[in-house]
């Protein structure tokens, strides 16, 4: 598998393109990243992006990643281990050998970055690399605010929605001092659509190596990076972005922190709620393909059951609680290890605040997701007719279904 890499002017007005033409043993596939121009000169000519974006599709076929661009010694380490963790956490894949030469990493420029979707992580991040609080004081700083236009729900296609996230991401960095850089890629095009290979789990797999490779492109800025963390260290499972892996991406020149899986939901929605700039602007919803919150989708509704237990609801000014409330008694479905995991985190929540309405209504939804899975997973390899009448029957009027 190798690359073949040009710059190109970027659509928007006043950015420019790093295009790579991937060419595997079934096709080629066209992967772009866009970047504020001015940013151009702090673009690496290295291979390090490009091998965590071809990582995915190699671990799986079993092709080896040949590069002509050089690969930083420690970053080629540390790439070893990725592919190698990958192998063992998925029966599916395989480790991938990777040829390249090898040259240290230029050395940068000694600039903080986070990455930032406007949801309760990376605004946890932002806060706590901010400003300081009575429980939670100032850890260290950022100067950039990265956001990735093309990652979450809303398509890179649509442009006016991009654009509201870009704005509202613009004036909270400079709330807090930040330079806002907005990146737009298509990478989760060919992931999603054009490779249609259902063994590329985004969310499992692919999404942390495709936030890394963004700020690899811009190694030469960069010395550290933080990735606001997902899950806590004893919640840990296999996902893309993990306190075991995130470290891995890192060169000799750039280092990446998950940031921080000591906190839990209940902490991260504690620390927001002590900001009304913050809490007015999360965002979670991963539903609708709009830079605004629906109140109703799993994600949402799991966001709002932890603010009810807390006592915080009043707090939660972009979302619409009448919406929540007609909804809180409903059990929803809860499909996968992360599900289970953040269900059970409201459940312990929701408890240890005495609310006992709560946490029978996530136990429903966990004796009922549990039912649906069992009955229903055996008929997909059958009959995707008979699966999706069943599962219709079952998860009746559920949240999710």
């Amino acid at each position: 598998m190798r690359v073949q890499v040009s710059r190109q002017a970027g659509v928007a007005p006043g950015t420019m393109r790093v295009v790579g033409t991937i060419t595997a043993r079934d096709r080629e596939r066209v992967v772009w990243y866009e970047f504020p121009e001015d940013l151009e000169p702090e673009i690496a000519n290295s291979a390090e992006p490009w091998a965590l974006l071809m990582l995915p599709l190699a671990s799986r076929t079993g092709e080896a990643i040949e590069l002509d661009q050089p690969l930083d010694p420690f970053f080629l380490e540390n790439f070893r281990g990725l592919t190698a963790t990958w192998a063992h956490w998925y029966a599916d894949l395989q480790e991938v050998a990777v040829r390249a030469p090898t040259q240290p990493a230029p050395r940068a420029h000694g600039k903080t970055a986070q990455f930032f979707s406007g949801g309760l992580d990376s605004w946890f991040t932002l806060l706590r690399h901010s400003e300081s609080t009575a429980r939670f004081p100032q850890i260290g700083n950022v100067d950039d605010v990265i956001t990735i236009q093309g990652f979450g729900n809303i398509p890179i296609a649509e442009r006016e929605e991009n654009a509201r996230l870009a704005q509202s991401v613009r004036e909270t960095s400079e709330h807090y001092g930040k330079r806002s850089l907005p990146i737009a890629t298509n990478m989760r095009v060919p992931v999603d659509e054009a490779w249609k290979l259902a063994w590329l789990r985004w969310g499992p797999q692919t999404h942390g190596a495709a936030l890394a490779a963004a700020a690899l492109f811009l190694g030469r800025r960069y010395s550290t990076v933080k990735i606001a963390s997902t899950h806590r260290f004893w919640e840990s499972f296999p996902y893309g972005s993990h306190p075991m892996t995130d470290t891995l991406f890192s060169t000799s020149a750039t280092t990446f922190f998950h940031d921080h899986a000591l906190y839990g939901r209940p902490d991260k929605i504690e620390r927001i709620a002590e900001s009304e700039y913050a809490v007015a602007r999360l965002r979670v919803c991963n539903a609708i393909k709009a830079a605004r919150n629906c109140s109703q989708c799993i994600k949402c509704h799991r966001m709002l059951l932890c603010f009810d237990s807390l006592g915080l609801l009043d707090k939660a000014k972009s979302f619409d609680i009448d919406v929540y409330r007609r909804n809180k008694d409903r059990p929803f479905l809860i499909w996968n290890d992360n599900d289970h995991v953040r269900a059970l985190e409201v459940r312990d929540l929701a408890l240890s605040r005495n609310r006992r309405d709560i946490a029978d209504v996530i136990d429903t939804s966990l004796r009922r997701s549990r039912r649906i899975r069992r009955s229903t997973q055996p008929l997909k390899k059958v009959s995707w007719r008979a699966f999706t009448a069943l599962y219709g029957r079952m998860a009746g009027d559920m949240l999710g279904a």
